[in-house]
């Protein structure tokens, strides 16, 4: 009766409107209630279900303890639950127990029994107040665990006398999934809970497991500083490994977040089934073997997240399949951390692996306590299973006994040696729940000593309001801590190396870790590491790498692969005149090129052809022209003074001054060639150069022409050819060259002349915009009138030598022709603008010239060696012999009988009968004062 009674006190103090009780509900079984207490969004109802069925099966639950898990029962005036996983877990079934765990689980107890202790002794903490517990063993099971969580509830039901001390919470468990099923039936109860192990993400949510605090941190600052481990040595493509549960899962998942934010890569990811197997162990490491081979042996880092279970198992298994030439480095969590029982017998499988482990872990006071201790000093079984096992020796008189001949010394303590956990998280766990009971003490009984009844009757919602805000020195460092605002402290890890040391197999500490909770809730922590104390062998002497593909030179961008394109590309060079921005090839804008590590573009200088860049063949053509431009004007000026010469004046004084004109300018138009371009000056080459040549050509067609006229019409009549005269003679070569003026002008029109920039890979080319289409349609009429006074010259080659003009204008065409079948060419296929104005500026270069020493010099000697004839007459002797008519001219004193004779300075012709006629001739004298010498 007592029972139902405290049970409906509950429902009064937990009563709401609509909650009705049927006898249905006091029928449901185990599963259901534990179901129903294990949802998220589990009510008030199912609390009152569950506090019924308590009450109704009591007994079953009693009887389900076995003896060797407990309670340890340590008598106090209020009690803290204790759930600590003394045993290790069955390694066939859920609900059963092994083997004690040496390290850490008995430890862990062990401190806390050692704290809880410590305070009572201490008169600064609840004074007058004893501190109790009840303590079950969890053995690491889900199961066991909530079965010791139903008897913790069915104590702060049934037993609320002022005999019976209250309870306040629950130190433990150590293991997550074990953390969670444990949580979701305290928190229905408002028992606050402060674990000393759990460290999964899934307990930090405050609105499920507001009950819930922990004095290690949750493993999202684990998975942050695993990844910052990885990050630290430059691995950015690893494997990982991960349990299955509640620790293995969200820590992989914590892992795989902070390093998709931090550039780092899974290659492979493999979850272990719940209860692996040996062949479970090895098919994993297969796989990750298989793996690291697939990518050429260039992935050697695996990290992993996995309870201790599994961690020794792997390490057995790579043990056995792994060797010199095929390891791995293996980067774990605390569930690895310091524990030799993960590598005893296999050290040579961990052997290089980086591990975390709660930072300064080992407790000094608790391990001179630890090592002092004999069987005598405690007499609990869990003490003297832990003792029989680590000694190697059994007791007599213990309630278990280990399998052995051996008995143990009473008087014998454990070796100085002896693996010691680290159990500061245990202690400080204790003492945030003793700190929050003092500081609760103090503010519901003031100024006392002992229990008071307002802490008697103690309600757990006002003491979660000082658990919150507790702060107590750290057992190891004597820091002050503090939870957060998820009940939680913030990391803090040190980074251990498996390695040898003096011939030993041991844990080093190499680094450590820090981490803050941000108030965003993102993490910022970093990774401090002493390189020179790792060890990496027995396969690297320095850290290896871990990564899927080489870095790209500097020179090239990164194509990434589909599966993983963060870290897995190809590298690809940029094309030509790119340059590389954010892992991009960007095309140089026009006029730039890149710079050698193709970071950046730079602009081109801007050249264009000039005989002062250095380029011989410019600056060769540059001194022919003023040489030739001097020569030009010299010979100009002493025809000038030379005009009322009959050399001067037969060589046709109005052609002969546009022949000036026209080599003059030849000359000039090729320096347009040779400076800057502008609008204007591309102009300038475009008339000047075709005009020019035209002006070139012309008087010279039209010389050859009437030399071939006069001379065949000679041959039939005594009558003048038209168009002889020198008015005509001008009129129709400036007709000539009008009509290259007008074919410029339409050129003008249709393409105006333009300055523009060309861009090349080393330099941008200043160049007059015009095509080589063009530029060879502009010059067919040149060639055309070049090519026709060639066919002329060629035709009076062997006209009489008194006018021998005619074959110094073959001359001055044929090699004419051959600078045009040069220029051509080379012009065509120049390299770029600079040597196609070359071969312009050379092709006018030579033509002008060829014109004034084929032309123009000839006449000038014959000034000047000339003088010392007679007066000056041009005669005409037309003889016919058995072979055909034959051209003689002579230059004689006077004029003789039988020949006609012509004075060079009239414009008439005489004929007159010689005496003495030779057969078959008849001379002529004509008189023409344009036929030149």
């Amino acid at each position: 009766m007592r029972y139902y009674t405290n049970v409906f006190a509950v429902f009064q103090e937990n009563a709401v409107d609509g909650i009705s009780i049927t006898s249905q509900s006091a029928g449901l079984g185990a599963t259901g209630a534990l179901g129903a207490l294990t949802m998220k969004s589990c009510t008030l109802s199912c609390a009152v279900v569950f506090a019924v069925f308590i009450v109704a099966n009591s007994g079953e639950f009693v009887s389900e303890i076995e003896d060797n898990r407990g309670p340890i029962v340590l008598e106090g005036d209020v009690i803290l639950g204790g759930l600590f996983n003394v045993h290790s877990r069955s390694t066939t079934t859920e609900n059963g127990c092994g083997s004690i765990d040496l390290n850490p689980g008995f430890q862990y107890y062990a401190a806390a029994v050692f704290a809880i202790d410590e305070i009572n002794k201490n008169p600064n903490i609840l004074p007058g107040v004893k501190l109790g517990a009840r303590i079950y063993d969890t053995c690491r099971s889900q199961t066991i665990g909530g079965d010791d969580a139903m008897e913790i509830i069915k104590y702060t039901l049934l037993d609320r006398t002022n005999s019976t001390p209250p309870l306040a919470g629950v130190i433990g468990p150590f293991r997550s999934d074990v953390a969670v099923a444990v949580a979701n039936l305290l928190g229905v109860f408002n028992i606050p809970q402060v674990s000393f192990g759990a460290t999964t993400t899934k307990l930090s949510n405050k609105q499920i497991y507001k009950y819930f605090f922990r004095t290690v941190p949750p493993n999202s600052f684990q998975g942050r500083a695993l990844v910052d481990v990885v990050r630290y040595f430059k691995w950015s493509y690893v494997m990982t490994v991960h349990s299955h549960g509640d620790y293995g899962e969200p820590g992989m998942d914590e892992v795989k977040s902070a390093a998709a934010k931090h550039g780092v890569c899974i290659a492979g990811d493999y979850k272990l089934p719940p209860f692996p197997k040996e062949e479970d162990f090895e098919a994993t490491i297969k796989s990750l073997l298989d793996l690291s081979k697939k990518h050429s042996d260039t992935v050697h880092v695996v990290v992993m997240f996995c309870i201790q279970r599994d961690n020794t198992g792997l390490v057995r298994a790579a043990k056995k399949l792994l060797n010199e030439n095929n390891r791995f480095i293996f980067v774990a969590s605390n569930s690895w951390g310091e524990r030799h029982p993960v590598t005893n017998n296999n050290e040579e499988g961990g052997e290089g692996a980086l591990t975390l482990n709660f930072i300064d872990g080992n407790v000094k006071r608790f391990k001179d306590h630890l090592l002092s201790l004999t069987p005598l000093d405690d007499n609990s079984t869990w003490f003297h299973e832990f003792w029989q096992i680590s000694m190697n020796c059994k007791l007599s008189f213990a309630k278990w006994q280990f399998n052995t001949t051996k008995e143990c010394r009473l008087n014998e303590m454990l070796p100085r040696d002896f693996g010691i956990a680290p159990v500061r998280v245990s202690i400080n766990a204790v003492y945030a729940a003793a700190h929050a009971l003092h500081n609760m003490y103090t503010n519901l009984c003031p100024k006392q000593s002992g229990m008071c009844d307002e802490f008697r009757n103690l309600k757990r919602e006002n003491y979660l309001k000082f658990l919150r805000n507790v702060t107590f020195p750290d057992a190891a460092s004597n820091v002050t801590v503090r939870f957060n605002r998820n009940g939680e402290v913030d990391g803090n890890y040190s980074i251990v190396n498996f390695r040898k040391v003096d011939g030993k197999y041991t844990y080093l500490k190499v680094g450590s870790w820090g981490g803050v909770l941000k108030p965003d809730d993102s993490i910022e922590g970093d990774a401090t590491i002493d390189e020179s104390r790792i060890s990496w062998k027995p396969r690297w002497n320095i850290a290896p790498d871990s990564y899927c593909s080489s870095p790209c030179s500097i020179r090239q961008i990164t194509a990434p692969a589909i599966a993983n394109p963060t870290c897995c590309w190809q590298c690809v060079d940029c094309k030509h005149k790119q340059y590389i921005s954010n892992d991009t090839c960007l095309s140089c804008p026009d006029g730039h090129t890149p710079d050698a590590n193709l970071t950046s573009c730079y602009k081109l200088p801007v050249v264009y052809a000039t005989p002062f860049n250095g380029n011989t063949a410019q600056i060769v053509t540059f001194v022919v022209v003023l040489l030739g431009s001097i020569s030009t004007i010299c010979t100009g000026v002493f025809f000038l003074k030379n005009k009322d010469n009959r050399v001067i004046k037969a060589s046709g004084r109005e052609l002969s001054a546009i022949l000036f004109i026209a080599t003059l300018c030849c000359y000039l138009s090729a320096i347009s060639y040779m400076t800057r371009p502008t609008d204007f000056l591309c102009g300038m080459r475009r008339f000047s150069g075709s005009v020019s040549l035209t002006a070139c050509y012309a008087p010279v067609l039209l010389r050859t022409n009437r030399i071939h006229r006069i001379f065949t019409a000679a041959q039939k009549s005594v009558t003048r050819p038209s168009f002889t005269s020198p008015m005509s003679q001008v009129m129709f070569c400036l007709g000539i060259i009008a009509v290259q003026v007008l074919i410029t002008c339409v050129w003008f029109l249709s393409d105006p002349p333009r300055a523009v920039m060309s861009y090349y890979d080393e330099r941008t080319l200043l160049e007059c915009g015009m095509s080589d289409t063009s530029v060879a349609m502009n010059l067919c009429y040149n060639i055309f009138l070049m090519l026709v006074a060639t066919v002329y010259a060629f035709k009076t080659r062997n006209f009489p030598r008194n006018f021998n003009e005619a074959k110094y204008i073959g001359i001055t065409m044929y090699i004419s022709c051959a600078v045009w079948i040069i220029f051509l060419p080379c012009y065509l296929n120049a390299a770029n603008s600079i040597w196609k104005s070359t071969m312009k500026a050379v092709a006018l270069v030579a033509i002008a010239t060829v014109t004034l020493l084929g032309l123009l010099v000839p006449r000038m000697y014959l000034v000047i060696h000339g003088a010392t004839v007679g007066p000056e007459t041009l005669t005409m002797t037309m003889s016919q012999n058995s072979k055909g008519h034959e051209l003689h001219s002579n230059l004689s004193g006077s004029g003789r009988a039988g020949r006609y004779q012509t004075q060079a300075e009239e414009g008439t012709v005489k004929e007159e009968v010689s005496p003495r006629p030779r057969a078959n001739s008849i001379h002529h004298q004509v008189v023409d004062p344009s036929v030149s010498l």
